[in-house]
């Protein structure tokens, strides 16, 4: 429990991302919750960043920061690297579902890099709170907002 506090205490709310509040009462069928397993399970595993807002991330990566990611967990827990900080969130599962990308608000540590790396940084984690909609084609994960793709991330290996 210790422990626990100790992270939670490392952690700041960064930016609201997009999310959504379930109603009370009322059931969910069988087919919605099948749905939401059989999606969540497509995203379960780790995505690293290919590009952000058209351009290969390759060309936009300052020096010594970590190519961005994300790692889906079967309960719906989103974690991951920003390019300097660590990351943490949720998905809306009911949302999934129904082919909307929602992530809880997210939280990170809060350590500084270069100018360049926070500025890049703070693109892809503007672009993260901007999603929407997502969409797969085998290993490509894109993710799209009310403007078109932000980002595309590859399964990674």
């Amino acid at each position: 429990m210790a422990l626990a506090k100790s992270i939670a205490a490392a952690l700041v709310l960064t930016l609201p991302l997009t999310f959504s509040v379930a109603t009370l009462g009322g059931c969910e069928s069988a087919q919605g919750v099948a749905d939401s397993a059989s999606m969540v399970q497509k995203l379960v595993g780790d995505w690293s960043l290919s590009s952000l807002n058209g351009v290969d991330v390759a060309s936009l990566l300052p020096e010594g920061v970590k190519l961005p990611s994300l790692a889906f967990s079967p309960d719906g827990k989103v974690s991951g690297t920003s390019g300097i900080n660590r990351i943490a969130s949720s998905i809306d599962i009911d949302a999934l579902a129904k082919g909307q990308f929602k992530l809880a608000p997210t939280v990170s540590t809060k350590m500084a890099g270069s100018p360049e790396a926070m500025d890049f940084e703070s693109k892809y984690l503007g672009a993260l709170g901007e999603v929407t909609d997502f969409s797969m084609k085998g290993d490509s994960l894109s993710l799209s907002g009310v403007a078109g793709e932000l980002m595309k991330f590859v399964r990674a290996e």
